[in-house]
């Protein structure tokens, strides 16, 4: 758009950014052309798993801890720390394991907690009982 002669305004309209990304736009392209604008690698550590490591921890991680042989259902980025360094010999902090978990796309999911005396026949007879009540008197 920007070599085609389109105004900061139609650009702005057209791609919904601000002002100041479109200034900041047409200065790399008087710069250095269209290659100014293209996105650079990002700055930091690359990860110290190789592509078929990622897939074989997805893989056991959909396996389950128990099957991976540790005493609970849930994973924990302790728990992954410690199998990423079983099985390949690579050491990552618990802090840094939810990152690469994000990136496999993997999500936290929090136990629903109950109390030790939930018992589902007397909520559901609370619900079909007390709480219809309840709803009608309101």
């Amino acid at each position: 758009m920007i070599l085609n002669g389109a105004t900061n305004d139609d650009i702005i309209d057209a791609l919904e950014v601000s002002l100041s990304s479109v200034k900041r736009w047409r200065k790399k392209v008087d710069k250095q052309g269209l290659e100014g604008l293209v996105r650079k690698p990002g700055s930091g550590r690359r990860c110290r798993l190789a592509p078929i490591q990622k897939r074989k921890l997805k893989n056991l991680l959909r396996k389950g801890a128990r099957a991976c042989g540790y005493n609970r259902d849930r994973w924990t980025t302790k728990i992954v720390a410690n199998l990423i360094f079983r099985q390949f010999q690579i050491r990552y902090h618990f802090n840094h394991v939810g990152k690469l978990l994000r990136k496999l796309n993997f999500r936290p999911v929090m136990p629903i907690r109950r109390s030790k005396k939930h018992d589902p026949a007397k909520v559901e007879h609370w619900i079909r009982s007390v709480w219809t009540h309840i709803k009608k008197v309101t």
